[in-house]
């Protein structure tokens, strides 16, 4: 009987890191997946504030990288120190995303028509939006820029922004990840408010969240914003409420959105309840 073929020690170094090379580049949002797996489980994490250069570095037992989205991704455990072989690897994953980033083509503005016929252009929010996304804020919420960078950098989230055809930012909406399902941050104009603008954002979020796989979605409302209230209860079925003396929290599953052509009829059992915040 002839004996199973061995794997030679390189070749399974090259395999070892093949597979999460090619997970990376079919989809450069699980990078951080990737390096915890070719890092033997390593914790991966995500910050804010930008690298001192652009090749690995060590800073005592955590590994730092430069992450193509924007930020720092840093990688630690507690077994052992990552060898000279594990820093190299590492680099070429965040250069494999790096190329594909510099390979794509940006994804241009889709249109957007509302139920009134109002018609605005759609844009993916990331960091680059910032300026846009910071004008919707409250005034003395606009000089927080690294709280706003941090909702826009794709490794927290995913998110859509609502623009007029001469640019001018109306609306914002978008996931923060949160284990298996997500936190909704959705900002809208007065007036494009009562054009159901955010309904409209509330159904591409639900679309990103079925393609991502989440579980559910929630969003935590006060007095101030009722209108973010009456968006989720006119695009879902069903909503959870949760109320305490801070506000409500509202949760839907991605799956439970009403057909965007169902018409409301009072008193039937599709009809969105009324509430009112605390």
């Amino acid at each position: 009987m002839t004996a199973p073929r061995q794997t030679s020690r390189p070749v399974r170094r090259e395999l070892r890191l093949a597979r999460p090379a090619w997970h990376t580049a079919m989809a450069p949002d699980r990078l951080p997946w990737a390096l915890g797996r070719l890092l033997d489980g390593a914790t991966i994490c995500w910050h804010a504030d930008p690298p001192a250069s652009f090749g690995p570095q060590m800073r005592g037992y955590r590994l730092v990288l430069a992450d193509p989205e924007g930020g720092t991704l840093t990688a630690e455990r507690e077994a052992a120190d990552f060898s000279a072989r594990e820093r190299l690897a590492a680099q070429a994953l965040v250069r494999v995303v790096r190329m594909r980033r510099a390979l794509a083509r940006p994804r241009p503005a889709r249109p957007l028509a509302l139920p009134r016929g109002e018609r605005l252009l759609l844009h993916p929010a990331t960091v680059a939006e910032q300026d846009a996304v910071a004008t919707l804020l409250p005034r003395e919420h606009q000089a927080d820029r690294g709280r706003l960078n941090l909702l826009l950098s794709p490794r927290l989230g995913r998110g859509v922004l609502a623009t007029t055809a001469d640019g001018h930012a109306v609306g914002w909406a978008a996931l923060i990840w949160d284990g298996p399902g997500a936190e909704i941050m959705l900002l809208v104009t007065g007036t494009w408010a009562k054009r159901r603008l955010g309904d409209a954002l509330l159904r591409e979020l639900t679309g990103i969240a079925l393609s991502a796989g989440l579980r559910d979605m929630w969003v935590h409302t006060t007095c101030d914003d009722a209108s973010v209230g009456d968006a989720v209860f006119r695009v879902f079925r069903h909503v959870d409420v949760d109320s305490d003396a801070t506000g409500t929290t509202l949760t839907v599953l991605p799956d439970d959105a009403l057909d965007e052509q169902t018409v409301m009829i009072p008193g039937t059992g599709i009809s969105p309840r009324r509430w009112t915040a605390p």
